[in-house]
């Protein structure tokens, strides 16, 4: 598992490949929904420096400065923090997944939105990764987990007219 690490300077670094349960310190995870592969920072991305402008790049923002209110130190995101080029990486990945958001500190939702399911007359769900947000008739949100949920942030913020939906696990 590799993490990514605040630094004094409001930036963050890419830690090495942690190993054994033991050896990972506490640390945030961010469940998300994607974007398109071209829109999402990518480990390569990371490793050479090319992300800062992609529109992916805010949720790692996001996700940045939570785990610093949260005071935590270390945070990770699947799309930047796995080599996907490295397919034995991958496939360790997905089978250790479970664990690593069983395991973290601080779980972080930011969802891309439609205002179809904030406003539809019928039930809709997003599910991720063991996640559930409901859009009810009323226009209101549901969350459901083993954990308590506790709204951080819902704001209008693309042309397309969706929303981001950011949830903090308690």
């Amino acid at each position: 598992m590799r993490l990514l690490r605040r630094c004094d300077t409001g930036e963050f670094t890419l830690t090495e490949d942690l190993v054994g349960d033991e050896a990972i310190p506490p640390y945030a995870i961010l469940s998300h929904t994607w974007a398109e592969d071209a829109e999402e920072v990518t480990f390569k991305d990371l490793t050479d420096g090319t992300g800062k402008g992609k529109p992916g790049y805010k949720k790692i923002r996001f996700c940045r400065e939570r785990a610093r209110q949260d005071d935590l130190q270390y945070f990770w995101i699947d799309t930047c923090c796995i080599n996907k080029a490295n397919k034995a990486e991958l496939s360790q990945a997905i089978n250790s997944m479970f664990r690593w958001y069983r395991n973290a500190t601080r779980c972080y939702v930011y969802y891309r939105m439609s205002p179809a399911l904030l406003s539809t007359p019928t039930r809709s769900s997003i599910r991720g990764r063991g996640n559930r947000i409901s859009g009810r008739a009323d226009g209101s949100l549901g969350v459901g987990r083993s954990k308590s949920f506790l709204p951080l942030v819902q704001s209008n913020s693309s042309p397309e007219n969706t929303s981001d939906l950011v949830i903090k696990v308690l």
